[in-house]
């Protein structure tokens, strides 16, 4: 105990840590269901086409996992910014960055369908190219599978937008339906019908039916908070720096929309000078002299 970094008995909360495992659920129901629906996939596809269809759903469904890491890669990388922005009570950066990140899920969701659509039957080559069975499979399989990265890419980034916000039972319902619910009602029920086209559309309806649900979270249900709000339904309080008023630089004291500071004395660390200030309802005004009620107004 000679320095400030030692060793100490550590303090366990376990509502902390119950809180924290309840909010990534839907990572592990993502994992879980991965291996079942891919029995089922295979058990279908034997039934259906043989070998050569067990085979065939295998390369779509590793086309599938490659070509979704961009999503997972950017819903997990802007995570915690939206994280961050929700818990400074920042809500006009929070709607400014999950806008940004559904116009640049949109975008891409166009460009791997397209890529995925025109460019099946040269990825089904890789796999397949001494199999001439398996890459017509193959190949007519990517002309329907294809219509599942245009609603994917947005239920990924969702599932991880609500575990940023701290909502593990929507972020987990998204992942299960998507990954599995959907996709095991569809596969069981589908190829009865329609055979093989019946299993290439279990997955981009299993997409599609996700994203209407998604749709209808972010609308809220009935008298629950929509996704900007606390979960005691009380809405994240704005929140901004004050400037100097000397200088115009950001100071180091930030203020919320309920703030109320009297007779404060505001330093600026850039010009080094302080000023004796009010705020009221995210208004500043510096005070010209402490003993007078001549008041200067300022601009946050």
């Amino acid at each position: 105990k000679r320095s400030e970094l030692h060793f100490c008995k550590p303090d366990m909360d376990a509502s902390v840590l119950l809180k924290s495992c309840s909010n990534g659920v839907s990572e592990l129901v993502s994992q879980c269901s991965t291996a079942v629906t891919t029995f089922l996939f295979n058990i279908t596809m034997m039934k259906l086409l043989g070998e050569d269809g067990v085979a065939a759903i295998t390369v779509l469904i590793y086309s599938q996992f490659l070509l979704t890491t961009l999503y997972i890669g950017f819903s997990m990388g802007t995570a915690p910014v939206v994280s961050y922005n929700y818990g400074s009570g920042n809500v006009k950066q929070l709607k400014k960055t999950v806008g940004i990140c559904f116009s640049f899920i949109a975008g891409i969701s166009i460009f791997v369908f397209l890529f995925s659509l025109l460019g099946g039957e040269s990825i089904a080559k890789v796999f397949a190219e001494n199999n001439r069975n398996v890459f017509e499979i193959t190949k007519n399989g990517f002309a329907i599978f294809s219509f599942s990265f245009l609603f994917s890419g947005c239920n990924i980034f969702s599932s991880a937008l609500f575990t940023a916000l701290s909502n593990g039972k929507a972020s987990a319902t998204i992942s299960f339906l998507r990954t599995f619910g959907f996709i095991t009602v569809f596969l069981l029920a589908l190829p009865r019908f329609l055979e093989v086209t019946g299993v290439w559309l279990a997955v981009p309806l299993a997409e599609l039916f996700t994203l209407m649900l998604t749709a209808y979270l972010y609308a809220g249900i009935g008298n629950s908070t929509i996704i900007f709000e606390r979960k005691a339904g009380k809405k994240l309080k704005q929140t901004e720096w004050i400037l100097c008023p000397v200088c115009g630089s950001k100071t180091r004291s930030r203020i919320r929309e309920d703030t109320i500071l009297i007779n404060y004395p505001l330093y600026c660390p850039k010009c080094r000078q302080e000023r004796l200030i009010e705020v009221r309802n995210l208004q500043t005004i510096v005070i010209t002299e402490p003993d007078t009620l001549d008041a200067e107004p300022m601009n946050v």
